[in-house]
């Protein structure tokens, strides 16, 4: 794998002219952010500087065939020459991310990093290359971030559009106006699964074609009836099967849009050259030919099954979608924020005592951060407190099931739900933290790896015994100290006189938690 080279800038005109005599202001430098998108059949990384107005300019954009959809095997997990392919395409990123002196960057990972089961430890070995975490987003959040890149670069016109993009491993759908998403959908079909189910080792038959695009519309059918209702003006593909066929459209046909009779005389070509290989078309990458055929089908089931006319490539997608979302949740536009009050307000949870449970937890925590050392909080503990803050209002989502376990009624509903702005990690988090709030310790401890995890349960859980009775008035917090290895948490003695089940519950609560030998320990005082 060559490294990614950056050209260094030329001074335009003749060098041998002097410097003007008036100085002429220098522009104030400009931010520098990345993105990466870590898809299933390619690796992009994105540099752009941004401008007074919240624009983005590209810097430069890298694009590496990594396949690593190609290397999952029947056990569902990735084989070591595919993840050796990637680490090596990351230290490459690493490296151009070093030299471009970005300020802020952040890595998506999509389809094949949900499925796979030992997408873990490469995520791990990712992290530590790159020096930035890398969220695996669900399709529905994917979707929503590649909208969010079309959006910008198409602008405003007032108009529905209906976007299409078919990745290595999945497919985004997605109806919007201008920068909203109306409505978003991914199906678990993609042009490497197609290619490696119907095409092997890049050969091309009718019968093979025909079977693939039946396969791709069995995926794509559930969702067409919404789509269909809501309705369209024009539609636009993007990644790397829209850019291919459109250089196919453009070579062939001169035509830089797609329509349904271009698609059938790209089959029909295809299949006369019978492999991937022997389609010459000018201006086609190599890396796009393994999938060329899978991507040809997916996007044939597409057009029969939406109906579409003619289909425009767009250039932008998820890596300018990520950088847009990142720079709105820096000035304040939270869209976790936002989906957080829709889940509240879609199942009813009382408003008033998730404010009360919110600031009383994150009240603990922000004590705990005073006292505690270093190796319980961790490197980003304002993340963990974000999480916290998301989880206590989401505490009581399980109520609108039943009372009884509304905890664990509750963790299914955040896991399953589509919560816009939160990768699975955060979201899984969310669900743990809100099972966590009651209930035995015992099971927890196969799902948490994190010591600011068993910090964050602390508070939740704490926070739930103070407000028990949903009183209205504020609690009175405990004095927190750590003293010879533990926690010591100590109330005045009128306060353990007047609350006696709220006392009784923590002693209990504190012997269960040392008696399961979790971090970090904790002792009670009453005085």
């Amino acid at each position: 794998m060559n490294a990614m080279k950056v050209p260094a800038p030329t001074a335009p005109g003749d060098r041998t002219l002097q410097a003007p005599a008036v100085a002429v202001p220098r522009r104030a430098a400009r931010e520098r952010l990345a993105s990466l998108d870590l898809g299933s059949n390619s690796f992009r990384l994105w540099i752009a500087e941004r401008d007074d107005q919240g624009r983005l300019h590209e810097i430069l954009s890298h694009k590496h065939a990594v396949r690593l959809a190609a290397g999952v095997g029947r056990d569902g997990q990735i084989s070591d020459e595919a993840c050796a392919r990637a680490l090596r395409v990351l230290e490459d990123c690493a490296r151009v991310l070093r030299d471009q002196q970005v300020g802020a960057a952040r890595a998506v990972a999509t389809s094949t990093f949900r499925v796979a089961t030992n997408a873990g430890k490469l995520l791990q070995a990712a992290e530590q290359l790159l020096g930035v975490p890398v969220e695996i987003v669900s399709g529905h959040e994917e979707a929503r971030l590649i909208y969010k890149g079309v959006s910008r670069e198409l602008g405003n016109d007032g108009l529905q559009r209906l976007v299409i993009d078919i990745g290595g491993g999945s497919t985004e759908c997605v109806i919007g106006i201008d920068g909203q998403a109306r409505l978003v959908d991914s199906a678990s079909v993609g042009c490497v699964f197609l290619s490696r189910q119907y095409f092997g080792e890049g050969r091309v038959s009718r019968e093979a074609m025909m079977a693939a695009q039946y396969r791709a519309r069995d995926h794509l059918a559930p969702l067409v009836v919404p789509y269909k209702a809501l309705g369209w003006h024009r539609a636009f593909g993007t990644s790397g099967t829209a850019e291919s066929l459109t250089q196919v459209a453009r070579t062939h046909f001169g035509s830089e849009r797609l329509t349904r009779p271009m698609l059938t005389q790209m089959m029909d070509l295809l299949i006369q050259a019978g492999h991937v290989d022997r389609l010459h078309v000018e201006g086609l990458t190599p890396e796009r030919r393994p999938v060329l055929a899978g991507g040809l089908a997916l996007m044939v089931a597409a057009f029969d099954e939406f109906g579409i006319e003619s289909l425009v490539y767009c250039p932008a997608a998820l890596r300018q979608g990520a950088l847009y979302d990142l720079i709105e949740r820096r000035s304040g536009q939270d869209v976790q924020a936002a989906a957080v009050e829709m889940m509240m307000r879609r199942y009813s949870v009382d408003a008033a005592h998730a404010a009360r449970l919110t600031m009383t937890a994150q009240d603990l925590f922000e004590r705990l951060l005073d006292v505690l050392p270093g190796r319980f909080i961790g490197a980003d503990p304002r993340a963990g407190l974000r999480a916290l803050i998301h989880a206590a209002s989401l505490a009581e989502i399980g109520l609108a099931v039943a009372h009884e376990d509304f905890n664990k009624h509750g963790n299914y509903i955040l896991r399953q739900a589509d919560m816009p702005g939160f990768s699975r990690p955060e979201q899984d988090l969310i669900a743990r933290l809100t099972l966590a709030q009651t209930g035995s310790l015992r099971g927890l401890r196969e799902q948490v790896r994190d010591p600011l995890e068993w910090v964050l349960m602390l508070c939740l859980r704490w926070a739930s015994i103070l407000h028990r009775q949903r009183q209205a008035r504020l609690v009175e917090m405990p004095d927190l100290q750590w003293v010879q290895g533990r926690i010591l948490a100590s109330w005045p003695p009128h306060w353990g006189q007047v609350h006696e089940l709220a006392r009784a519950t923590l002693v209990h609560e504190v012997s269960e938690w040392n008696g399961e030998g979790l971090a970090p320990a904790i002792a009670l005082a009453f005085d």
